[in-house]
This record gives structure tokens, C-alpha cells and sequence, in this order.
């Protein structure tokens, strides 16, 4: 797999998962909209029956518009995410779908680990590119050795009598 493929599968997975982490804070955001609802309920009718004073429900209002605000950035987060999980993807922007669940990992059969690091290593497209540089710079030196020393071999080779 060349180097820019494995970007592109990186670039997927990272923006897959933090689509998944947008869509779990958005949850959490909406949970905590539905509870500072509930507070605020329970201090409208507390300050209603005389049993709070006004500064407890205007808390609790305060609260509330705390947590629809970062409920609107939590919906934005995710909505940012998915944008950025179909431009990763190369998809239109307006796709319809959701994340199912967390990648999860494959067994690699670790208990042959020295084996799987050397075909990793075997097929790094980067260590390719740089062998075949190495190679190439070999047999480039390796002429331009065998033509100094041509050179160094005519140069010491006496002068044929008679010739000056």
C-alpha cells in the first residue's frame, strides 16, 4: 500500500472517530439541557410555592441558557465532523448517515510479532523509495569510481618513446 493511501485510511479513521466523539459530546450536551430543564422546573415551582427565593430560579434560568449554548456548539461540533468525515471520504457534503459504532480492532496475531514488524517494515513504501535511492546512488558512484580510476591508470601510463 503506497504512503498516500495509508494517509488517506489514516485521515478517514481519525475524522470517523472524532465524528463519533462530536456525536457522544452532543448527547451529553442534550442530557444536560434536558436536566437544567428539570432544575429549573423544580425552582419555578419551589420559588412559586414560596419555599426558594427569586435568585435560586434565575440560577437555574441562567443555567439553562448555559447548557443550550453549549449544546448549540455540541451540535455544531458534530455537524463540523461530518462535513469533515465525507470531505475525508470524498463524499458530497450532504450525505445521509450516521456513525454506527467505534472502529474496532483487529487481532494481528501477536504472538508472531516479530514477523508481522519485519513485513512491515518489508513493505513501508518510504524504506522502498529510499532503497531504490540507495541503489540508484550505488551504481551512479560505482561509475564515477570506474572513471576516475580509468583516468588514474591512462594518466600513469608512461609516454610511448620518441613521443614528447
Amino acid at each position: 500500500m503506497e504512503r498516500a493511501d495509508q494517509e488517506l485510511i489514516l485521515r478517514v479513521v481519525e475524522a470517523y472517530n472524532r465524528l463519533l466523539l462530536a456525536e457522544k459530546d452532543r448527547e451529553v450536551a442534550e442530557q444536560s439541557v434536558r436536566t437544567a430543564q428539570s432544575i429549573l422546573d423544580q425552582s419555578k415551582t419551589r420559588f412559586e410555592s414560596g419555599l426558594t427565593i427569586e435568585a435560586d430560579l434565575l440560577s437555574a434560568q441562567v443555567n439553562l441558557a448555559e447548557r443550550q449554548q453549549q449544546l448549540i456548539r455540541a451540535r455544531n461540533d458534530a455537524a463540523l465532523a461530518l462535513a469533515q468525515l465525507d470531505d475525508a471520504m470524498g463524499v458530497p457534503l450532504s450525505s445521509a448517515y450516521q456513525p454506527q459504532e467505534a472502529l474496532g480492532e483487529r487481532n494481528a496475531g501477536l504472538e508472531d510479532l516479530p514477523q508481522l514488524e519485519q513485513r512491515a517494515i518489508e513493505n513501508r513504501p518510504d524504506l522502498k523509495r529510499l532503497d531504490s535511492e540507495q541503489a540508484a546512488q550505488a551504481k551512479s558512484t560505482a561509475r564515477a569510481t570506474s572513471r576516475v580510476e580509468a583516468q588514474l591508470m591512462s594518466a600513469q601510463r608512461p609516454a610511448a618513446p620518441g613521443v614528447h
